[in-house]
């Protein structure tokens, strides 16, 4: 069996990764994404109506790559590195790379996830800065949680959501998100 470009392991040894690299489909695995995201979508409503703001903030990371991860894997990524990502190995790149990466290649523009905000507090944050914070429930989520305005975390939320309906389209599907 050939060994992953990437990082040598035999990664088709494995029957569920050998399966994934033997039937890939970009579409299949983004529909699959999207599903993902949907859930993930109506998670949040229900944590926003409920106000429920530390369970809201800290799915906003997961909704987001998987958004990035399904265009990767949809329009950028070779077979090899689809199996290699879901591996378990170490990933190709990180997510803040996936995002600048997704955003330069299919977006035409850089990442806005490293404009600067400030708080009322006058607390400068990134988005990044949240989602990182949340993905790893570190104090400086907790306080983020504390101290960023509703609208802020509600406008990162509705763009990212007003994205994702425009872009699904593209892959030819249409969700009742």
């Amino acid at each position: 069996m050939a060994k992953c470009p990437q990082c040598g392991e035999d990664h088709l040894s494995d029957p569920v990764l050998n399966f994934i690299g033997m039937w890939y489909n970009p579409s299949s695995l983004v529909n699959e994404y999207a599903d993902v995201l949907e859930e993930v979508l109506y998670s949040m409503r229900d944590d926003a109506a409920n106000n429920r703001r530390g369970a809201f903030m800290s799915r906003l990371r997961d909704y987001k790559e998987c958004f990035f991860k399904a265009l990767w894997v949809g329009l950028i990524a070779t077979p090899d590195q689809v199996v290699h990502d879901a591996s378990g190995a170490r990933p190709q790149f990180m997510f803040t790379r996936l995002a600048k990466q997704v955003s330069r290649d299919i977006f035409g523009t850089e990442s806005a996830f490293s404009r600067v905000h400030v708080s009322p507090e006058n607390v400068e944050f990134t988005a990044m800065n949240v989602l990182n914070a949340s993905t790893h429930m570190s104090p400086l989520f907790v306080q983020y949680r504390r101290i960023l305005p509703d609208a802020s975390v509600q406008q990162m939320y509705k763009w990212w959501t007003t994205v994702f309906r425009k872009t699904l389209p593209f892959f030819g599907m249409s969700r009742g998100c």
